[in-house]
C-alpha cells in the first residue's frame, strides 16, 4: 500500500511542478506531496523494503515510473 501512496504522490508532485511557476498554489502541492513521497519511502524503508522499489527515469522528455524488486534497483528508490 505505502509503494501506491509513494507513485501516487510523485505523479502529483511532478504534474504540479509543471504548473507551479505560474500559480503558487501548485508549488505548495507540490511541496507537499513530495514531503509525503519521502514519508512513505522511509516507510518502506524502516519496514526493510522487501517489496518493491519505485523507479523514475526520463524518456523522450516525458516521465516514467516502474515499480521493481528491490534487487533489481539496486536497493535505492527514486529520489
Amino acid at each position: 500500500m505505502l509503494e501506491s501512496y509513494a507513485v501516487a504522490c510523485c505523479l502529483c508532485a511532478d504534474e504540479c511542478e509543471k504548473h507551479a511557476p505560474q500559480h503558487e498554489h501548485y508549488r505548495v502541492c507540490a511541496e507537499a506531496c513530495r514531503r509525503c513521497e519521502q514519508a512513505c519511502k522511509e516507510a518502506l524503508r524502516s519496514l526493510g523494503a522487501t517489496r518493491h522499489a519505485l523507479i523514475k527515469w526520463r524518456v523522450d522528455g516525458s516521465t516514467r515510473y516502474a515499480l521493481c524488486p528491490p534487487s533489481e534497483a539496486r536497493g535505492s528508490y527514486a529520489k
